[in-house]
């Protein structure tokens, strides 16, 4: 019985296993479209959207890290924005059947309006396109920065 259960388990693992191909990563504020992308104020969004090749709906996050300089991610517990730091629940959109390449479309902004994600640092910002359940398989990756003014400016 036990060896019946094991190969139905690895039979089920090989068969539901999917294969996941981020295509056409797109990465700009909603008011411009730089080659990286500059959020600097509250009112600025970042804009994320790619189509995503597989057989069923991906099972995918969108984690969001401050950088150092050199576009490293920082391993540092009050930098890392835990709880306020990941996308969970990307909403796909279908693509019609005419196009080969890619069978489903994502996009939102960041912040979002729900307060899922924040970007409470000024800096340097990676996004990792993972996998939900090993987050060590990254699918796609962007850059972008934030700059928050700290100062007012004011002109006399």
């Amino acid at each position: 019985m036990k060896k019946i259960l094991v190969l139905l388990t690895i039979f089920c693992s090989i068969t539901f296993a999917q294969d996941i191909v981020i295509k056409s990563l797109k990465v700009h504020t909603k008011e411009n479209t730089l080659s990286i992308p500059v959020l600097t104020s509250q009112r600025d969004q970042l804009v994320i959207n790619f189509d995503v090749q597989s057989e069923y709906p991906p099972n995918i996050n969108i984690v969001f890290k401050f950088c150092d300089r050199n576009w490293n991610p920082v391993d540092n517990i009050f930098l890392s924005n835990q709880g306020k730091n990941t996308d969970y629940n990307l909403n796909y959109i279908s693509l019609p059947t005419t196009i080969e390449d890619a069978k489903y479309h994502y996009q939102n902004h960041y912040p979002d309006k729900e307060g899922y994600v924040s970007f409470p640092f000024s800096g340097k910002w990676k996004f990792f396109v993972v996998d939900s359940q090993d987050p060590s398989i990254v699918y796609a990756e962007g850059k972008f920065f934030v700059i928050k003014a700290e100062v007012p400016l004011k002109l006399k």
